[in-house]
């Protein structure tokens, strides 16, 4: 209202800023509006180019799908190359032909470098997932490739480490050979005869080489003889008595084994030991005759003993190498289907032992974030699996991929042994009961290794009940840990699972409904059998892996080291009599004793 006459007239400091703000908001919206149009009839010119892109898309996708399966089912290295290339070309056009924007890229390099600062925090795991989606983006969209080779090289390392000691290996490879023969030849114009033993041992010695396996096989050991040479109807009997060595080395890494040519050595002594004469006389002229001729029967026996002692060991040596890439070669031939399962693998030796290195990796999925604790505990063997390793795995087979609950314990089954009874059902359960999840596309299924636990953490992004259709997010948590009762292991439950949703602020009541509904299946009042599936003794899975069924040395490896922290799990093995009784050592706070065990 207008002031009357007599009074102030009161002024407001901010009118002209609020009219100039409006006059500007009336300008943006013109200017929305103008962009909109200009947006729509972009579109309505593209439609061509999209069409034509969709389909050369799924043209691309059916192409990669069906080189895939070939490859699945012949296990064709061509097939393999083809089904990569067509992968990474159908990638590489689907994001060179989107519409690409600066803001959606900041808004990625931001996430990125918020997720890189997590990897060593207490949700790393999670971290690691979106770290790897985050690549993947980066670089399917061909942005920053120099970084992105520094992140993985950093931040993505070998998430699996198996080491065998030499202790080990020259217990099961290492050999002491007896052999005594008859000998009857001519030896420099004269007819020997008598008996040649020849006692040898042979074990396996180690080298440092970073790119491969290097190992010599070391022969070492004795001969003597007893001998006599006939010259009329007199015997002159002499004794030998010498040394020979001999090494081969060896080479092994990804292309096979390789050997070179063997060397040898050798040293002989002889003595002279009288004749059949009865004459002094007799025995001098023989003695003198010897030491005349002894260099010569020394260098003759040495030779000989050089000759036999190199035949014998390359034949022994090259049938254990033939042994070897025979067996080597089968399990290529049984690996070739599985292609798509076996990490990169990597072999090293040091001065005590062989180390190979692993790692499971993708695109989108990085490897362990760092290295291993060191744990020196005289392990024979000594195994390093990073949680990455078994997450990779199951990222790919559940990510964004629907199962109905019985669905999921048939695979939890096949991962665990034996799923929970309140996954499966039954014949007597409620139709009620069932249900479905959809997985999230990062990090579906994690397993964490932390505090001596192992914990598996399902993600889902929806779920459904009957008709009804849960779209926001939930997180399952399900904690276990291995008992030793009654001198054998069992996976159980450790407490109570854990619900959680993934956005609580978008919390809706048929989310809060079905979160009470999971919680009553998983976490029953009424008692139920616990999950209780018995594992592998000493956790060697020696029924279940053909290469270990008839193994003695995989029967009879003692549990000495099982530690879950950090995100690894470090097992460790001694090799000992398989009719010893299992000890748990201090090595292993990750298996605990059952109460029944205690009394």
């Amino acid at each position: 209202p207008e002031p009357e006459e007599g009074e102030d007239k009161v002024v407001d400091p901010q009118a002209d800023e609020r009219a100039a703000l409006i006059k500007q908001q009336d300008q943006l919206g013109l200017k929305v509006a103008e962009l909109k149009k200009e947006l729509a009839q972009a579109r309505a010119k593209d439609q061509p180019r999209l069409k034509a892109r969709a389909k050369t898309i799924e043209l691309l996708n059916r192409l990669r799908m069906k080189f895939s399966a070939l490859n699945e089912t012949n296990g064709d290295p061509f097939f393999t190359s083809a089904a990569s290339t067509t992968e990474k070309f159908a990638y590489s056009f689907a994001y060179g032909t989107s519409s690409l924007t600066s803001y959606e890229f900041g808004q990625r390099l931001a996430a990125l470098e918020t997720d890189l600062a997590e990897l060593d925090g207490p949700d790393s795991t999670e971290a690691e997932g979106r770290v790897g989606a985050g690549l993947e983006w980066m670089e399917r969209s061909n942005q920053i490739p120099e970084l992105l080779i520094a992140i993985r090289a950093k931040y993505s390392k070998p998430n699996i480490y198996v080491s065998i000691g030499d202790g080990l290996i020259n217990r099961l490879a290492s050999r002491n050979v007896v052999e005594s023969q008859p000998l009857c030849e001519r030896i420099d114009g004269r007819l020997v005869r008598g008996q040649v033993t020849t006692d040898t041992s042979v074990t396996i010695n180690l080298n440092e080489d970073p790119n491969q396996v290097h190992a010599e096989i070391q022969l070492m050991g004795g001969l003597s003889s007893a001998t006599y040479i006939q010259q009329g109807k007199i015997r002159a009997y002499i004794n030998t008595a010498g040394s020979v060595s001999g090494t081969r080395g060896i080479y092994a890494n990804l292309g096979g084994f390789f050997a070179i040519d063997p060397s040898v050595n050798a040293s002989v002594a002889a003595c002279f030991n009288g004749t059949s004469s009865k004459l002094r006389v007799v025995d001098c002229i023989a003695e003198k005759k010897f030491a005349k001729e002894k260099c010569k029967s020394e260098a003759s026996a040495t030779r000989r003993a050089k000759n036999e002692t190199l035949t014998r060991f390359t034949e022994q040596t090259d049938e254990a190498i033939s042994e070897g890439r025979d067996k080597l070669s089968e399990s290529r031939e049984k690996m070739r289907s599985k292609s798509n399962l076996i990490p990169e693998i990597y072999l090293r030796s040091f001065d005590d032992s062989i180390l190979a290195t692993g790692e499971k990796s993708s695109l989108s999925r990085l490897g362990a974030p760092g290295l291993p604790k060191v744990i020196e505990d005289g392990s024979d063997v000594t195994v390093a699996i990073h949680d990455s390793m078994p997450n990779n795995y199951l990222g790919k087979l559940f990510a964004g991929k629907t199962f109905s609950n019985e669905e999921l314990a048939e695979e939890l089954g096949s991962i665990l042994g034996e799923a929970p009874s309140t996954l499966t059902g039954g014949a007597d359960s409620d139709k009620d009961d069932s249900f479905s999840i959809t997985f999230a596309t990062i990090r579906p299924v994690q397993i964490e290794f932390r505090d001596n636990g192992f914990r598996i953490v399902v993600s889902g992004s929806g779920f459904s009940q009957g008709a009804k259709k849960i779209k926001e997010g939930l997180k399952i948590a399900l904690k276990f840990k291995i008992v030793q009762r009654d001198g054998k292991l069992f996976l159980m439950r450790d407490g109570k699972a854990e619900i959680d949703y993934l956005e609580p602020e978008k919390k809706r009541p048929t989310t809060v409904a079905f979160r009470s509904f999971l919680d009553g299946k998983l976490n029953p009042k009424e008692t139920v059998k616990e999950l209780d599936s018995e594992l592998p003794a000493n956790l060697v899975p020696v029924d279940s892996v053909e290469a270990l069924q008839d193994s003695e040395i995989a029967a009879a490896m003692v549990l000495s080291r099982c530690r879950a922290e950090d995100g690894w799990l470090h097992l460790g093995w001694t090799h000992a009599d398989s009719e010893e009784e299992t000890d748990f050592s201090e090595g292993t706070p990750a298996v605990w004793v059952s109460a029944d065990e205690v009394k």
